[in-house]
């Protein structure tokens, strides 16, 4: 036997899923499809009254033997009439009171509760002559039809509208029909009076509450409570305050931990008893021994890198925009790469930084002279990007400390943290504005160049050994341009640190400040590196000497595009001329700068002018490289869950708009359906499906989809991507609980659903749950242009299979190739399960007098009515496929920006 072609296995996944469709499917036909009318055999309520001589319907199946078709020789067998042989003959008698008689049947088949049987009475008028049944069953039948008179009024024929227990009514027996009394509300069908809610106004014959005040006082009291809230939030300096005067002294005796504390102290021995933060022996303050704050810390190892030939091409276009780079960066050193516009600067920075995902980079990086990938060295290495990314919510201090408390080392104790951060508040000058809030285009926070000093301090902040900047003085007035590289300056020096920043058009004292500068000319190649003094000497060589009052950073680029000009067209009439060019005319040679520094570097014993390379043992202090400990795994849960509640807190306007037009959308419902009949609850749940997806799923979009930038940078500086995802999880708990309530509070008032309140809070809020997974999972999938186009599209695809119309009847029937899919595709829908466990709730809380509209409803939909625990539970499910599907998205789509 031959053994089977491992290609045509399928994988144990793909099983699963095809398993798992198939089972859906499979519950989703369980309930046997009518297009229309009664489903037959109807089970037949038992009746306690009796008739002697009158024979009891088993089931509503016609008599063929007594009522022969279209010849009605029994008069019993009209509907509304049964057969009596209580007197020895067989006589036709009018359907008694309790029992309704079917039409091709000459037996009684008893009412159920909920109904309101009685044989109808005759009404008769003299003039004009008219004789009507009350009520009228539709059921008279005459002995004489030339005598009106003759008329006799039968009993009710079948379960319908007119033996149904009326609305505004309550009938405590088959046969009894009393109005509803003050106080109280009945539903058609009712058997005893339903008590009006709380605060709701229900006159005498009312169906429904007039006027429901419970929805009214909940919605009053959650706004009470979030102008609280605010003013707490407006007020916390005198709050805080008031509770450490009058509060915190009488709960000094308890176990209460006080986090938001002003007194650093506390609040560390607070976490250090909560196993939050850490003391360990290898603990080292950010201060001197004795309490003088110094501004720098100096580094026990450092890093220099040398890289050779480095080049990099695109991977679409296949353009190389990186050309054979050599050079170095040391310790101690602050390294400036400038060059024209297109030159590669922060091509050969992503390339160091190991950032350069988007082309494929060639050559050699070596680190401290030995061949490594630089992702090795991610917890001492910074990287700071051009754009200001970091959430503009949080005050500066606030930024920095999540930033020192995410990266620095597991063991770094809170006071060493928070003394970080106001050393780099301090370093930068960002003290005076610690508790600012960064801001936005919306709402007006710090300057730009406040803003840009703060994406260095996150850097800073996580006590980097090599630090990488991208244009750090990019959108900067000259002094704040001043003020940050004197402190970049300051922490290469002092820290020993190895500091390479791309700079554009610098001023000439923050050009002097550089202790060396890479120069790159068009096409990606180096044609200088060295110190500032050692370039006025080199372009001096070539006959380039720096003029007087000319800012020398402009004159060596204007050097580089002027010289590669001339090179280029000398070389193309050197192409197009068989005559050699004379190097007496005063034209400039073919050689560009970068090809003249190659052979200057060529030629110098060390690879430049800048010196020979120094050894791993003059640039370091001899120690092997250790990576430094992350931060613990509950630890960064915990501030990340702390700073995603920060940051909703701060987000209050927009969490409020979006739980009003939550309320918005229950209120209008609640008014279109008042009342609701079973024929229009499935209509009326594929609505609410479509509205609490929408706004749920909408708002879910900003938990990931505005805040992947920031992401990727902090996964980038090796945080732990699942604490992450699963804070922002979390944070959003509170809101997935409240929704359901908010949107209840004036929907299930005005409906006045016959299904208890649990059961559609239940429903509602797995609702909730899995629109807020698949909102994840569509902002991690989708940019934000798309993200919203795409959350409309599902949710109306997902209504439309919900089975309100067209029904899961007919949609089993849709087939392709031989393949019934229907099913597949509406076991897919998250509406779909969602309205069927609503209306398996309301349909079974109806009285057996409406079984038969039950039943039919019900068939014709394709809904079961004993799958509640099913549906709630396949909802529930597409909630964590969904999370599950944004975590693997988040961690590995756009995989390049997370290096």
């Amino acid at each position: 036997m031959a053994a089977p072609n491992p290609a045509h296995r399928v994988p144990l996944p793909l099983w699963c899923v095809v398993c798992s469709l198939v089972l859906l499917a499979q519950v989703s036909m369980a309930w046997e499809c009518i297009e229309e009318g009664i489903p037959p055999n109807v089970p037949i309520p038992i009746h306690n009254q009796t008739y002697p001589g009158a024979r009891m319907c088993k089931d509503q199946t016609p008599d063929r033997n007594s009522c022969l078709p279209l010849l009605w020789s029994n008069p019993a067998c009209q509907g509304g009439y049964y057969l009596s042989n209580s007197t020895g003959i067989p006589q036709a008698f009018p359907c008694p009171p309790g029992y309704y008689c079917p039409k091709n049947n000459i037996c009684l088949v008893p009412c159920p509760l909920g109904a309101y049987c009685v044989r109808a009475t005759r009404n008769v008028t003299v003039y004009p002559p008219k004789v009507n049944c009350e009520p009228n069953y539709k059921t008279q039948q005459t002995t004489n039809r030339t005598n009106i008179f003759a008329l006799t009024c039968g009993g009710p024929a079948a379960l319908d509208d007119t033996v149904i227990c009326k609305k505004g009514y309550y009938c405590p027996n088959v046969s009894t029909q009393i109005l509803c009394p003050k106080g109280s509300y009945c539903r058609a069908g009712r058997v005893t009076p339903q008590p009006c809610p709380l605060l709701s106004s229900c006159e005498p014959g009312t169906s429904a509450p007039l006027i429901n005040g419970i929805g009214l006082i909940f919605d009053f009291f959650l706004i009470i409570l979030v102008i609280l809230f605010y003013l707490a939030l407006k007020y916390k300096t005198e709050l805080n305050k008031f509770l450490r005067k009058h509060i915190l002294p009488r709960l000094s005796n308890s176990k209460t931990y006080v986090i938001y504390s002003d007194d650093e102290e506390k609040e560390e021995a607070a976490y250090t008893e909560m196993g939050i933060l850490q003391k360990g022996p290898d603990t080292v303050p950010y201060g001197s021994t004795d309490g003088s704050r110094r501004m720098v810390h100096r580094k026990d190892f450092t890093l220099e890198v040398m890289f050779c030939d480095l080049s990099l091409t695109l991977k679409g276009s296949k353009k190389k925009v990186l050309n054979g780079a050599t050079g170095q960066l040391r310790p101690k050193t602050l390294t400036a790469i400038m060059g024209g516009s297109g030159a590669g600067k922060t091509t050969l920075l992503n390339a160091l930084s190991g950032k350069a995902y988007y082309g494929i980079v060639e050559g050699t990086v070596e680190i401290n002279g030995q061949a490594a990938d630089i992702s090795r060295y991610r917890s001492v290495m910074g990287f700071v990007p051009q754009e200001d990314t970091m959430h503009r919510e949080l005050t500066t201090r606030e930024v920095l400390y999540y930033q020192g408390i995410l990266r620095l080392s597991g063991f770094t104790t809170f006071d060493a943290i928070n003394s970080r951060v106001d050393e780099v508040l301090e370093l930068l000058g960002l003290s005076h504005i610690k508790d600012s809030q960064i801001g936005d285009e919306e709402k007006r926070g710090i300057s730009g160049g406040q803003r840009k000093r703060v994406n260095i301090g996150m850097e800073l902040v996580a006590d980097p050994t090599l630090l990488f900047l991208d244009e750090p003085t990019s959108g900067l007035d000259s002094v704040s341009s001043m003020q940050v590289c004197e402190a970049l300056k300051r922490v290469a020096e002092e820290g020993h640190l190895t500091v390479v920043a791309v700079l554009h058009q610098p001023r000439f004292e923050i050009f002097q400040m550089f202790h060396e500068v890479i120069l790159l000319q068009p096409g990606g190649s180096i044609a200088f590196q060295g110190s500032t003094q050692q370039a006025q000497e080199y372009f001096g060589e070539l006959g380039y000497p720096c003029r007087q009052n000319v800012n020398p950073s402009d004159h060596y680029l204007d050097v580089i595009d002027e010289h590669n000009k001339k090179a280029e067209q000398q070389g193309k009439k050197a192409s197009s001329n068989s005559d050699s060019v004379d190097a007496a005319d005063g034209q400039a040679p073919t050689c560009s700068l970068g090809e003249l520094w190659s052979m200057r570097q060529a030629s110098t014993d060390g690879g430049t002018t800048a010196g020979p390379v120094t050894s791993i043992q003059s640039s370091t202090s001899g120690q092997a490289f250790a990576p430094r400990m992350p931060t613990p795994f509950h630890i960064q849960l915990f501030f990340f869950l702390r700073r995603a509640m920060v940051l909703q807190v701060r987000q209050l306007g927009v969490l409020i708009l979006d739980q009003l037009l939550v309320l918005i959308s229950g209120a209008v419902l609640g008014a279109l359906y008042n009342e609701i009949l079973l024929r229009k609850l499935a209509l009326l749940l594929c609505m609410t499906s479509m509205a609490v997806a929408l706004t749920s799923m909408l708002a879910a979009l900003r938990c990931f989809g505005s805040n992947k930038p920031v992401f990727w940078r902090e996964s980038a500086a090796g945080v732990n991507r699942p604490a992450y995802f699963l804070a922002v999880n979390i944070s959003q708990i509170p809101i997935i609980l409240l929704t359901p309530l908010i949107f209840l509070s004036f929907f299930y008032t005005l409906v006045s659903p016959r299904a208890y309140f649990r059961d559609y809070y239940l429903a509602v809020l797995m609702l909730v749950w899995a629109s807020h997974g698949l909102g994840y999972a569509i902002s991690t999938i989708f940019n934000q242009r798309s993200s919203q186009m795409a959350t409309v599209v599902l949710v109306l695809v997902s209504a439309m299979l919900s089975g309100a119309q067209p029904s899961l009847c007919k949609m089993n029937k849709l087939i392709i190739d031989n393949l019934i899919i229907g099913p597949v595709l509406y076991s897919l829908s998250f509406a779909r399960w969602f309205v069927e466990a609503l209306f398996e709730k309301e349909a079974n809380r109806y009285p057996g007098a409406l079984v038969n509209e039950v039943a039919t409803y019900s068939s014709y939909q394709g809904y079961t009515l004993d799958n509640f625990a099913t549906c709630i539970s396949v909802i529930f499910a597409f909630g964590i496929g969904a999370r599950v599907i944004a975590l693997l998205c988040l961690m590995f789509k756009h995989r390049g920006q997370q290096k």
